[in-house]
């Protein structure tokens, strides 16, 4: 009935589990990702598989703001801690949901561009 489908926070377990018993491949599995928590394998899990591993809190609650490794970096490139942040998420290959209420904010999350695959990384 379904075209397709997504899930959140599925492990491995979950997603082998899925395909055995309706024998679907969700399109999208949404996680939290930030520099904080890296589910790398899960990650490479997803890929290999053709599932868009979309990574939400990639500010970890805001705990990542204040990191000195992220705040030394954020001077270095004249952004602000946030966009850092969301920056190594996109350049890790994650589709990135970064969440503010404040409209000063998320039009700060918009001016993160995405990496040009034919020059080097800086963050990685």
């Amino acid at each position: 009935i379904c075209k397709s489908i997504g899930v959140s926070n599925f492990l491995i377990e979950h997603l082998e589990q899925l395909r055995e018993d309706c024998q679907i491949t969700p399109h999208v599995n949404q996680v939290e990702y930030h520099p904080f928590q890296r589910p790398q394998e899960l990650v490479e899990y997803c890929q290999s598989r053709n599932i868009v591993f979309e990574g939400y809190c990639p500010l970890a609650k805001g705990e990542v703001l204040n990191h000195p490794n992220v705040v030394q970096l954020a001077k270095k490139y004249g952004r602000t801690a946030a966009q850092i942040c969301i920056r190594w998420s996109i350049q890790n290959g994650i589709v990135t949901i970064p969440k503010s209420t404040k409209p000063e904010r998320v039009q700060e999350n918009c001016q993160v561009k995405r990496p040009n695959p034919l020059l080097p990384s800086v963050l990685t």
